[in-house]
């Protein structure tokens, strides 16, 4: 999948614009995911530099030929005998206020950079790339299908593998798996594989525990395609699901579907959380919600929008957020239901196509 011409210089353009807007003579990038939305680099060594006239980046010898292949639009420094130091010889004027990441600068770096540029006001920034990679172009949504397609492949080629008796890891494990050999980079998060008991934990990442007859399980996981995270989430029960278990996954289908059908450009994330939520309220179990009801996806798996309770954030067109509403009654048993959403004018796409019915290994 060829990128086109001006798919990084679109970005510079659009950042460009940010700093105008908020009276900032450049931007200091240590955030790797920001670093890769911006320049292509993924290695794991770097620091990027924007303002109006210059683009630089910095890198230590051992990512030289990486960056030389994969930079674009930045010219390609090796950082000696610092980044920092590399970085104040290259620029053309490192004088005025300068933004920087605050969420991905630690202090002891921040002191450096004001011992090294004492000519340079730092002012720290929250979600300035973040707020601009949040609408999606035709190539990152294409991109963001294929992640979507190699995790509900895997799902579906793993599933007639769950069985009783086998741990919560190995099942995890033999999900990684088959997401590596379909094309995916990496896990997009620690996969969550939760049974019985430790369904009820939103965040049960896959443990030792044996898979049991009569457990709900809940499986949460997300390939990474060209660095972009895809997000899914199944709950399937072991043998016949108790009337009750099946009464709260029907609850949380339902909640999930109406959510879907109200997802469109112009609704708030508040008012997109509250039509779950409510449902779910009206069901007698609004208690055992306890988190929202989804996020944007992108180059990091958590990324904006925060689909949730006081979230004002208007959703967009090209927007890509999940749909994850569930219910967690402690000691007894956990149902979530994932899905991955393009917003579009008049309704969204549905990205992660896997059936949502119950489905019940005996």
């Amino acid at each position: 999948m060829a990128l086109p011409e001006d798919y990084f210089g679109k970005r510079l353009q659009h950042l460009r614009q940010e700093l105008a807007q908020r009276n900032l003579q450049g931007l200091l990038v240590t955030n790797p995911v920001n670093i890769r939305y911006l320049t292509g680099f993924t290695g794991s060594s770097g620091i990027a530099f924007v303002s109006e006239k210059q683009t630089v980046f910095v890198t230590d010898f051992r990512y030289l030929e990486q960056a030389n292949h994969e930079v674009r639009n930045f010219s390609v420094f090796i950082g000696t005998p610092t980044l920092f130091d590399t970085l104040k010889e290259k620029l053309i004027d490192s004088r005025g206020k300068i933004g920087f990441e605050a969420r991905h600068l630690s202090f002891s770096l921040y002191s450096t950079l004001v011992d090294i540029f004492p000519q340079a006001t730092f002012v720290p920034t929250e979600n300035l790339i973040e707020q601009i990679a949040i609408r999606k172009n035709e190539s990152e949504i294409s991109i963001l299908k294929q992640a979507a397609k190699i995790a509900t492949d895997a799902l579906e080629n793993v599933l007639p593998h769950l069985k009783t008796g086998q741990k919560e890891f190995e099942f995890a494990a033999e999900l990684s798996y088959r997401m590596r050999l379909l094309g995916s980079e990496r896990d997009a998060f620690e996969p969550i594989v939760a049974s019985g008991w430790r369904s009820a934990l939103p965040h049960g990442i896959a443990s030792d525990k044996v898979i049991d007859d009569g457990d709900f399980v809940v499986i949460d996981f997300g390939a990474v395609y060209r660095g972009y995270a895809s997000d899914i989430t199944r709950t399937v029960a072991m043998g016949k699901a108790s009337q009750n278990m099946k009464r709260i996954y029907q609850i949380v289908k339902n909640a999930q579907q109406k959510a879907i059908e109200a997802a469109r450009a112009g609704i708030s994330c508040h008012a997109l959380d509250q039509v779950a939520r409510e449902y779910i309220h009206q069901k007698g179990f609004g208690q055992y919600f306890d988190h929202s009801l989804g996020h944007g996806l992108g180059l990091d798996v958590h990324s904006l929008p925060r689909v949730g309770a006081g979230s004002e954030i208007i959703l967009e067109e090209n927007f890509v957020i999940t749909i994850e509403p569930g219910i967690y009654i402690p000691n007894v048993g956990g149902v979530r239901i994932e899905d991955d959403i393009v917003i579009q004018k008049d309704g969204c796409e549905l990205l992660t196509h896997f059936p949502r019915e119950l489905l019940q290994i005996e």
